[in-house]
């Protein structure tokens, strides 16, 4: 609409607003942080963004909790706290609507893996209460990774129903 576009003025207006309070803004700067959006990425104040905006207790406030959890997850290695911060996100949501499906999916990655700080769900059983909860939520992944666990228990009929669940929503699942 004839003004050029300038990341350093938009980073300029986003750092100020969000000083100033402005919840939108903080999680807009921690947006271009994680992913470097024409800047340099930078984890750190992302994290930092991201927990100021789950503690605002706004409608941010679960996918902050989330992304606070996926940095720890991938970035820092720290599954515990990963853990810790996807269930803050999914406790966020008593009502287990669809915006808690990606910390339920990931909290099933994290028991998949072994990397689950809590023993009686470090395994595939915890793995799978978690993908139920994001499948039942409509989280295509999470149904792709039911069918394949339950392929490889060779429970056919419950690997069956998720992947053609998954496809007949438009999910190519892995092969």
């Amino acid at each position: 609409y004839g003004v050029k576009k300038n990341i350093n003025d938009a980073l300029g207006w986003y750092s100020r607003a969000g000083a100033e309070g402005d919840v939108n803004a903080q999680y807009n700067l921690a947006e271009i942080c994680l992913n470097g959006t024409e800047v340099k990425q930078d984890i750190e104040t992302a994290l930092k963004l991201y927990t100021a905006v789950y503690y605002s207790k706004t409608e941010l406030s679960r996918i902050s909790a989330t992304n606070v959890g996926f940095i720890y997850m991938n970035y820092y290695k720290d599954y515990y706290q990963a853990f810790k911060w996807f269930l803050f996100a999914t406790d966020y949501a008593k009502s287990k609507d669809k915006a808690c499906n990606t910390a339920y999916h990931n909290l099933g990655v994290l028991c998949e893996s072994g990397q689950c700080p809590e023993p009686e769900l470090n395994n595939i059983s915890g793995a799978i209460s978690f993908y139920e909860e994001a499948a039942n939520l409509g989280y295509l992944q999470s149904m792709d990774a039911l069918g394949r666990l339950y392929a490889g228990a060779k429970q056919y009929k419950e690997s069956t129903y998720w992947l053609e669940k998954a496809v007949s929503m438009g999910y190519t699942p892995s092969k």
